[in-house]
C-alpha cells in the first residue's frame, strides 16, 4: 500500500510541475535564500527548509512550501512567497508564537489574522516601500482567486478585511474547523505559522549503570506538519540544492561542499553533532544518508593570502570585511587590473545608436538643459553686453586702467567639474531574463544611452567592468578611463558578456582608490548589479551584502557619493539594506532617469 500510495504522490507532483504557474523550491531557493537575508535584521544566517504546507519559523530556520501553484503567474507565486517571507521574519523578531494543534491547516493562520496589523506596521517601520508592495501583489492575487471564492464565507471576509490592516484588532474569528477538512488555499498563501521553538530533551551527562544507555531519538511532535523526514524525503522526486549557482556553466567550477556565509554560526552545532556520534556502533545495511568532513579550505586560503600578498606586483589587495568578526581580513583580495583588447565592434555600435536614437537624443537635450544651463559671465574684458555693475564701480579709475577694463558680461556653459566612475557586474547571474532581455544586454544598453547623452557634459568618466572566481582571482576590466575620449568605448564594448561570479567589495574599493586619486571636486561613484553577490568561496547572502556595503560606506568616507543601480526584479528595499541611495532599474529609460536625478541631487549638494 505504502508502494501504491508513493507511485501515485509521485505522478500528481510530476502533473502538477507541468502546469502554468508551478514553482519549485528545488529551483527558486536561491533567490529565496538569498532574499531571505537580505531583510532579515539577525547576524546570523537564515537557514531554509522544505515543508509540505507551511511557512514560518522554527529556531532560525525558515520553512517554505516544498512546491506550490496558488495562481497561474509563476511571478505572482515568487512575490507571495516574497511576502511570506517577510512576515515570517516579522512574527519571528515580534515573538508571535501560541500552540495549536499541529494537524490543523486553516485555525492558526486565522489566528494570526488577528495580528496583522502588529505585523505590517513592524514591517513598515522598516521598509517605507513594503505597503505598496504587498498591497499590488494582493489585489493581482484576488483578482486571480476572485471566481474560486465568489460565494464568499466568513472565514475569507475577515481574511479580506484583515490581511494587509494596520489598524489594530485583536478579536479572532470563531471558527471550528473538522478534521476533514480542505486547507483554505488563499490562507496557505498568505499567512505564515507562528514562531515556534524546537525543544529538544538534552541526555544526561550522568548515566548510572541500570539506566538504558542506547540513544534516544528525541520528540519533536511540534515540527510534524513542516518538517518531512529521512524516509519521506527520499520519496520526493526533487530535494532543494544546496549550492547557488550563477550559471549552470559554473557547475565545473563547484568542487563540492555546501556553500556558508561564515563558518562561525556552524561551529557549535557541528560540535554539539560531533559529541552524539556513538563511536561503539555501526550498521552494515545500506549507504549513508550524510558523510561529515573537515573542510580546511578556506583556512588554507587565508593562510596562503597573507605570504603570498607581495610575490605578485601585478595583483591589487584589498581586505575584506568579515560582519561577524566585525573586523577585516587583512589583504586577503587578489585584483587583476586586465587592460581590453581593442576590436572593430562598429557594427554593434551602428546597430545600438540605430536603435536608440530617439532615447540619446531626448536624454542630451535633458541633461544639457538641467546641468548645463548658460550662466552669465561678470567683469570679462569682451562680451556681447555692459556688465553695468562693475562699470559704475570702475567709473572713477577708467582714465588711469590701461588696456581694456573688465566692463562686460557674457552667458557661458560652465563644465561641470564632476568625475564619475561607473563599476559594473558581469557575473553570469547577468545572463538571466529581464523584461523580454537579457539583464546584461539592458546594462550594455543602458551604458550606451547614458554615455551618449553626457559625453559633451561630463567628459571625466570612468567604466570598469568586474567578475571573480574566489577571493585570490578578482578581474577588472577598465572599459573607459579617466581623461580618455568616449567613443573609446566602443572598441571595448565586446567585453561585455557574463563570466564567473560576483565579489563586489573589491572591485568597488579599486574604483575608488582611482576616483579619489583624482582629487575631484565632485566625485561620484556609481555600482550597477543584479544584486546578487555570490562566489565560490563564502561571499553570498549576509556575508556578501555587509562586505559591499562595507565597502560603498568606505567610499562615503572619502567624500564620494556612491549610487546602488540594480538591473533585478528584486523590490527595491532589499538593495536598500545594502546602500540607502539605491535604485532599480528594468530598461535604459529607467537608468537614464534614476542616474540623472541621483546626479543631479550631487551636482546642487
Amino acid at each position: 500500500m505504502e508502494k501504491l500510495f508513493s507511485y501515485f504522490y509521485k505522478n500528481k507532483l510530476q502533473r502538477e510541475a507541468h502546469k502554468k504557474g508551478f514553482v519549485d523550491l528545488s529551483e527558486a531557493l536561491p533567490e529565496l535564500k538569498a532574499f531571505a537575508n537580505l531583510v532579515s535584521e539577525s547576524d546570523a544566517a537564515i537557514d531554509v527548509g522544505a515543508s509540505l504546507w507551511g511557512c514560518g519559523f522554527i529556531d532560525n530556520e525558515l520553512l517554505l512550501p516544498l512546491q506550490c501553484r496558488w495562481t497561474d503567474s509563476s511571478q505572482l507565486n515568487l512575490d507571495l512567497l516574497k511576502i511570506l517571507i517577510i512576515k515570517s521574519i516579522a512574527i519571528k523578531e515580534l515573538e508571535i508564537s501560541f500552540s495549536f494543534n499541529s494537524l490543523s491547516r486553516n485555525y492558526p493562520r486565522l489566528c494570526m489574522l488577528s495580528h496583522m496589523p502588529v505585523i505590517n506596521k513592524w514591517i513598515d517601520s522598516r521598509f517605507s516601500q513594503f505597503k505598496d508592495f504587498e498591497r499590488d501583489v494582493y489585489q493581482r492575487y484576488q483578482r486571480a482567486i476572485v471566481s474560486k471564492y465568489a460565494n464568499s464565507s466568513a472565514a475569507y471576509n475577515y481574511w479580506q478585511q484583515q490581511i494587509a490592516s494596520r489598524t489594530p484588532d485583536l478579536q479572532t474569528l470563531h471558527f471550528k474547523e473538522k478534521a476533514n477538512d480542505e486547507p483554505l488555499e488563499y490562507l496557505l498563501a498568505t499567512i505564515p505559522l507562528p514562531y515556534r521553538r524546537n525543544q529538544i530533551n538534552n541526555r544526561s551527562t550522568e548515566q548510572t549503570s541500570h539506566l538504558n544507555t542506547s540513544p534516544q531519538k528525541p520528540k519533536n511532535r511540534d515540527r510534524k506538519e513542516y518538517i518531512i523526514d529521512a524516509d519521506a524525503n527520499k520519496k520526493q522526486p526533487v530535494n532543494p540544492v544546496t549550492h547557488s549557482f550563477e550559471k549552470m556553466e559554473t557547475l565545473d567550477d563547484y568542487s563540492g561542499g555546501s556553500r556558508i556565509s561564515s563558518g562561525d554560526n556552524d561551529l557549535d552545532e557541528h560540535s554539539d553533532a560531533l559529541d552524539e556520534i556513538e563511536v561503539n556502533q555501526f550498521t552494515n545495511q545500506g549507504k549513508a544518508n550524510g558523510i561529515f568532513r573537515q573542510d580546511m579550505q578556506i583556512i588554507k586560503q587565508s593562510e596562503a593570502s597573507t605570504g603570498s600578498a607581495t610575490e605578485d606586483l601585478s595583483a591589487y589587495h584589498y581586505s575584506e570585511w568579515n560582519h561577524a568578526k566585525k573586523s577585516y581580513i587583512k589583504n586577503f583580495c587578489h585584483l587583476y587590473e586586465v587592460k581590453p583588447t581593442p576590436q572593430d565592434n562598429a557594427k554593434l555600435r551602428d546597430e545600438i545608436l540605430s536603435r536608440y536614437k530617439n532615447e540619446i537624443a531626448y536624454w542630451s537635450q535633458y541633461y544639457a538643459a538641467i546641468w548645463n544651463r548658460p550662466l552669465w559671465q561678470n567683469r570679462q574684458l569682451d562680451g556681447n553686453e555692459l556688465d553695468l555693475d562693475n562699470l559704475v564701480r570702475l567709473a572713477p579709475h577708467l582714465k588711469t586702467i590701461s588696456g581694456s577694463p573688465p566692463i562686460y558680461q557674457k552667458k557661458e556653459n560652465l563644465e561641470l567639474e564632476v568625475h564619475l566612475s561607473i563599476v559594473i557586474d558581469i557575473s553570469y547571474s547577468t545572463d538571466t531574463w529581464l523584461n523580454d532581455q537579457k539583464i546584461i544586454d539592458i546594462i550594455k544598453n543602458s551604458l550606451i544611452v547614458f554615455g551618449e547623452s553626457i559625453k559633451s557634459i561630463i567628459p571625466n568618466l570612468s567604466i570598469g567592468l568586474a567578475y571573480s572566481e574566489t577571493h585570490s582571482n578578482i578581474t577588472y576590466l577598465p572599459l573607459l578611463e579617466f581623461e580618455t575620449a568616449w567613443n573609446q568605448v566602443y572598441s571595448k564594448i565586446h567585453e561585455f558578456k557574463p563570466r564567473q561570479y560576483t565579489r563586489l567589495g573589491p572591485p568597488i574599493r579599486h574604483a575608488t582608490q582611482i576616483l579619489n586619486s583624482m582629487q575631484s571636486k565632485k566625485p561620484i561613484l556609481i555600482v550597477v548589479t543584479d544584486g546578487k553577490p555570490t562566489d565560490l568561496d563564502p561571499y553570498e547572502g549576509r556575508y556578501g551584502q555587509e562586505d559591499v556595503k562595507k565597502s560603498l560606506q568606505e567610499a562615503l568616507n572619502l567624500g564620494i557619493s556612491p549610487l546602488l543601480v540594480g538591473v533585478t526584479d528584486l523590490a527595491p528595499y532589499s538593495l536598500a539594506k545594502i546602500l540607502h541611495n539605491s535604485v532599480t532599474i528594468r530598461d535604459p529609460q529607467d537608468f537614464c532617469s534614476h542616474v540623472g536625478r541621483f546626479l543631479t541631487n550631487s551636482i546642487k549638494s
